[in-house]
């Protein structure tokens, strides 16, 4: 991730990440995310919060099964 901020309005503020693959999510509302058509396999996924930081979780993923991931962010 590749912070951009802007020199004169502190408070505009980018997080940049160029991805070599098409699964990616900006959560709604409610923290829900989905990647749909999912090819099967064990991937890492990686949720990051602006000011909570990083988290990672392994998931392995079978042939049309759907699988649910829960990331805990803990505030300082």
């Amino acid at each position: 991730m590749a912070a951009i901020r802007c020199d004169v309005h502190p408070w505009m503020r980018l997080d940049l990440s160029a991805l070599p693959h098409p699964y990616f999510a900006v959560t709604g509302a409610n923290g829900v995310f989905r990647f749909p058509n999912v090819p099967a396999g064990t991937y890492t996924l990686a949720a990051v919060h602006p000011s909570l930081g990083r988290r990672e979780i392994v998931v392995t993923i079978g042939a049309g099964t759907t699988v649910t991931a829960t990331f805990r962010f803990t505030s300082p």
